[in-house]
């Protein structure tokens, strides 16, 4: 054999060597990009999971609940392609089983005090979930839902979220009616019932403004009430902090 030869033999070996090895480099590449794509998807899928489970009940309308599912399911279809599941169908029951749950009445209670929420952190609480929704629907918008669906959840969202700073407010009032006194009270509550009013266009928070209205007007009653003597100072304070309680 001469050296001419045996020099493309060599050659045709380091080839073929380096092409077996760009070949197992891509496979695990494509292994690697599989698993971080479905690491993606089941994060996702745990976040809708969350919001499904944790978001307050008095916002979730048939709509948001129904493309929130409808999102899960597409994100379950994904992570089947990319890894077989035999728990699918079993999970695709699952959520449709949710989707025939019944929701609560959008209407405000009647026998509930002024206050969506019995406590201010709830409330915060609420909104954080409100805001990380709208981020989910943002989301969802760019992987093929129709644009007009997801607006339209956007606009009610945003509803809930001004809900939810109407209900800080009527905490912050509570919360001044105890330490500063009616007068400064009257100001978030006066600011809080002209919200509501704009957000009660069908009516649903008719109950929730009848109450804060009588709240505000027991209020407006100590405001202007003569002040009382020194040795009397405390008892009529304590009585205007317990008058009117947000949530009976």
């Amino acid at each position: 054999m001469s050296p001419s030869e045996t020099a493309i033999i060599i050659l045709m070996a380091v080839f073929v060597m380096m092409m077996v090895a760009i070949a197992f480099q891509s496979a695990e590449n494509l292994r690697q990009e599989r698993h971080f794509q479905l690491l993606a998807l089941r994060d996702q899928y745990r976040r809708c999971e969350h919001l499904l489970n944790n978001f307050p009940t008095e916002f979730m309308t048939a709509p948001l609940r129904s493309a929130l599912l409808n999102f899960m399911r597409l994100l379950l279809k994904r992570m089947h392609q990319i890894q077989r599941n035999s728990e699918l169908n079993h999970q695709m029951e699952a959520l449709a089983q949710i989707e025939e749950a019944p929701l609560p009445s959008p209407y405000f209670p009647e026998n509930q005090g002024p206050s969506l929420f019995a406590e201010r952190n709830a409330a915060l609480r609420a909104r954080a979930l409100v805001r990380e929704m709208v981020e989910l629907v943002s989301l969802m918008s760019q992987q093929g839902f129709a644009q007009t669906q997801m607006q339209a959840l956007l606009a009610e969202l945003k509803l809930a979220y001004q809900r939810c700073q109407c209900d800080l407010l009527l905490h912050e009032a509570h919360l001044a009616l105890q330490q500063s006194g009616p007068k400064v009270a009257i100001h978030h509550l006066r600011t809080a019932l002209m919200q509501l009013k704009k957000l009660n266009p069908q009516g649903l928070l008719d109950a929730q403004l009848i109450q804060l209205q009588g709240w505000m007007h027991e209020i407006e009653v100590q405001a202007t009430a003569p002040q009382p003597t020194a040795p009397q100072s405390h008892a009529p304070e304590a009585q205007s902090s317990a008058a009117f309680s947000l949530q009976s």
